[in-house]
């Protein structure tokens, strides 16, 4: 009686399947792929370097007009800027300044292959998350000989907040608008350090955007960053993370 059971239950699922199957080909329903996920997280530490000087907002020293210089003028400008008024040296920081441009974030670039059925019937989400620290790139910057000569004293540096955006790239192309978010403070010691805040984004991309409205067979996709404050940033190992998911849409 159990064996004669199970044979009944098992005809009844097949007719079952049977029935739905030809239900769902009447109705014009059609099976389509799965979503298909590729991701990666940056491995060991990732730094970008800063690209302004800090605010020089006190002195006390021997060149006082030079001090004012510093603290009207050069403060929160560029490392490449040189200090030019009459008491100055001439000089700049150039050689400590990051790279003004985008750049890749560390670990965060993928090559996605796309399946031939999808490049056109598909959508690619990207999603990206990075934290970012600030700290004080060094123990401040020597005012003699680059930025005052003569000069002898203290001088007062203040790493304040600044922006870091990222974006998403596919090759050398920008895709969507800047994700910016305020780093703040690092202080006014050597020793500070700032809060973690985890900056994020996502984009859609559509087929609609390449070359014949169509996804090529391989897309590089890569998160670039910008450091845009007079602060050393840093990301964690592990702290950071490119997912991107192929999604068809038929």
């Amino acid at each position: 009686m159990k064996v004669l059971g199970l044979m009944v239950i098992f005809l009844l699922a097949l007719g079952f399947s049977g029935w739905a199957a030809e239900s769902t080909a009447a109705a014009g329903m059609e099976y389509s792929e799965g979503p298909v996920l590729y991701q990666a997280t940056g491995a060991g530490e990732a730094q970008s370097q800063q690209i302004n000087y800090p605010e020089f907002y006190d002195a006390s020293s021997d060149n006082p007009s030079c001090d004012q210089y510093l603290k009207d003028t050069l403060s929160g400008k560029r490392l490449d800027t040189p200090a030019t008024c009459a008491t100055c040296g001439g000089g700049s920081y150039a050689d400590q300044m990051g790279n003004p441009n985008y750049t890749v974030v560390p670990g965060l670039e993928l090559n996605v292959s796309v399946p031939e059925s999808l490049r056109k019937n598909a959508k690619i989400i990207v999603k990206w998350t990075v934290r970012v620290e600030g700290y004080q790139p060094n123990d401040g910057y020597a005012i003699f000989p680059r930025l005052c000569s003569p000069w002898h004293g203290t001088s007062y540096q203040r790493f304040g907040e600044g922006k870091v955006k990222t974006a998403l790239f596919t090759g050398n192309v920008k895709r969507g608008d800047d994700a910016v978010m305020t780093i703040p403070s690092a202080g006014e010691t050597a020793v500070t350090q700032s809060a973690d805040p985890t900056h994020s984004g996502s984009y859609v991309l559509e087929p609609s955007a390449f070359e014949g409205g169509e996804f090529p067979a391989t897309l590089n996709v890569k998160i670039q960053w910008k450091n845009e404050t007079s602060m050393l940033l840093k990301s964690p190992d592990g702290m950071r993370s490119l997912i991107v998911t192929i999604v068809p849409t038929k």
